[in-house]
C-alpha cells in the first residue's frame, strides 16, 4: 500500500465508523419524521385512513408514530451482537496509550488477529443465518407468513387474490381446466351463466346438475404444501362466521367473509358469487365448496389480468389513485405481464448494482487521497476528516432513498426505509 498505508487505513476506518453512526442517526430520524402517521384512540396506526397524519398532530410525540416490524428489532439485535467484535481490539488498545507506535503495534498484533477471526466468524454465521431463514423450518415460517398476510388484510393493504397470486399463478390454467373437467364449464362460464339469470333462487341458478365437491384437501390440483397452507388459511375465515357450527355459511356470511378477505365486491355480485360457490344448490356453502370456490375466484382473477382490457383498466386506475396504501410502480414495468415484469426488474436491479459497484471501484482510491490531503492541509487527523465528510458523499443516496420511501407513509415502505438503513 506504500509508505502512507497507516494514513489510508485511518481514512478507511473513519469512513466506516462515520457511515455507521450517520446512517443510524440523521437518516433514521428523518425517515421516522417523514413516515409518521397518526395513532387513533385504539392505539392503531392510521395507515388506511385519510388523512394519514391528522392536522394539528404533526408535532406530537405521543399521537404519531411508525410501524416498526419485528424484522427491524431482529436486525438491531444482530447489529449489536456483531459489533461486539470491535471491543476485542478497542478495549486492549486503551491500555497501550502513551507507548510508541511500534510498541503499540507489537502489543496489538494478537488482539487484531483475534478480532479479525471473530469478525470472519460473525460474517459466516450471518450468511448461514440468512440461508437458514430461506430454507429451514417450513412450518414456523409459513405460520409467520400467514400472520403477516392477515395483519395486512386487517389494515386493508392486501386481498386474498394478491396474497396468493404468486403461489397460484403457475397452476392457474391447470386449476381452471380441472374445474371445467369436473363440472362441465369453467368458473367464469358458470359465473356469467348465473349472473344472466333473473329471479332464480340458488337452486335454480345452480341448475341442479352438480354433485357435492370432493374433500377440500383433495379437490385442489396443487402441490400438497401449498394446498394445505391455502386450506388452513381460509379455514380461519370460514370458522369465524360458522358460529352455529353447522359447517356451512349463508349469503350474508359469505359477504362478511369476503369483506374480511379484503375483496371489493358489489351487493349484486355477492349474490352471484354465492350461487356460483353453492355447487349442490341447497342454499348454503359448506367448507369444501368454499375452498373450491375461493381458489377458483383467485384463479379467475389471475387469468383475467393479462387481457388487454384489464391491463388498460388497471393503468387507468393507477393514474386516478392518489395517497393509497401502496407505492407506485415505475412506468416502464406497468404494462408488462407478471413473468416479464419480474425478469425486467431483476435485470434492471443487477445492471444498476453493477454500475454502482464499478463507480465505487473507480472513485474510491482518489477519494481516499482527497480526504488525506484535506487532513494534511487543515491539520485535522485524517480519521476525523473521513468520519465527517465521507458519509455525506458515500451515503447520501441511502439518506435520500430512505427518506423518500418513508414519506409515502405506508407500513411496507417504512419497513423498507428502516431496513435499508440497517443494511447499509
Amino acid at each position: 500500500m506504500g509508505p502512507d498505508a497507516q494514513e489510508q487505513l485511518s481514512v478507511g476506518v473513519g469512513a466506516l465508523a462515520g457511515s455507521t453512526i450517520m446512517l443510524l442517526t440523521l437518516p433514521w430520524f428523518l425517515s421516522v419524521l417523514a413516515g409518521r402517521v397518526s395513532i387513533d384512540k385504539d392505539n392503531k396506526l392510521t395507515y388506511t385512513s385519510k388523512p394519514k397524519l391528522v392536522p394539528g398532530e404533526e408535532n406530537s410525540l405521543t399521537r404519531t408514530g411508525v410501524d416498526c416490524a419485528p424484522e427491524i428489532s431482529k436486525g438491531g439485535a444482530l447489529m449489536m451482537i456483531t459489533s461486539m467484535s470491535y471491543l476485542v481490539i478497542q478495549l486492549p488498545a486503551l491500555s497501550f496509550e502513551g507507548e510508541s507506535s511500534a510498541e503499540i503495534g507489537a502489543d496489538e498484533n494478537g488482539y487484531a488477529l483475534a478480532g479479525l477471526l471473530l469478525t470472519l466468524f460473525f460474517f459466516c454465521a450471518y450468511l448461514w443465518y440468512q440461508w437458514r431463514l430461506s430454507q429451514g423450518s417450513h412450518e414456523p415460517s409459513e405460520l409467520g407468513r400467514e400472520r403477516i398476510i392477515k395483519e395486512h388484510m386487517n389494515k386493508g393493504m392486501v386481498g386474498i387474490v394478491d396474497a396468493f397470486r404468486t403461489d397460484f399463478e403457475p397452476y392457474a390454467r391447470r386449476l381452471a381446466d380441472s374445474y371445467k373437467a369436473a363440472h362441465g364449464e369453467s368458473f367464469q362460464e358458470r359465473s356469467r351463466r348465473i349472473s344472466q339469470k333473473k329471479g332464480g333462487g340458488p337452486a335454480a341458478a345452480a341448475g341442479g346438475s352438480y354433485q357435492a365437491v370432493a374433500d377440500s384437501s383433495d379437490s385442489l390440483d396443487l402441490p400438497r404444501p401449498l394446498r394445505d397452507r391455502f386450506v388452513r388459511f381460509v379455514r380461519t375465515f370460514f370458522d369465524k362466521y360458522d358460529k352455529d357450527h353447522s359447517r356451512a355459511i349463508d349469503l350474508d356470511e359469505i359477504r362478511l367473509v369476503f369483506q374480511d378477505l379484503n375483496e371489493k365486491i358489489s351487493k349484486e355480485d355477492y349474490k352471484t358469487l354465492f350461487q356460483v360457490f353453492d355447487m349442490d344448490g341447497n342454499g348454503d356453502i359448506n367448507f369444501n365448496e368454499f375452498v373450491t370456490g375461493t381458489s377458483q375466484y383467485i384463479v379467475s382473477k389471475i387469468l383475467e389480468e393479462n387481457t388487454p382490457e384489464q391491463l388498460e383498466k388497471k393503468k387507468s386506475q393507477r393514474e386516478e389513485e392518489s395517497g393509497e396504501e401502496h407505492e407506485e410502480m415505475p412506468e416502464e414495468f406497468v404494462d408488462m405481464d407478471p413473468k416479464a415484469r419480474t425478469k425486467a426488474i431483476l435485470v434492471k436491479s443487477f445492471s444498476t448494482m453493477m454500475l454502482g459497484t464499478g463507480m465505487v471501484l473507480l472513485f474510491s482510491d482518489p477519494m481516499v487521497d482527497v480526504l488525506t490531503a484535506v487532513g494534511e492541509r487543515t491539520g485535522v487527523p485524517a480519521f476525523y476528516v473521513a468520519f465527517v465528510l465521507a458519509p455525506l458523499a458515500s451515503n447520501a443516496s441511502e439518506l435520500i432513498a430512505a427518506y423518500n420511501y418513508a414519506a409515502k407513509k405506508t407500513s411496507s415502505t417504512i419497513l423498507v426505509s428502516l431496513s435499508a438503513l440497517q443494511g447499509a
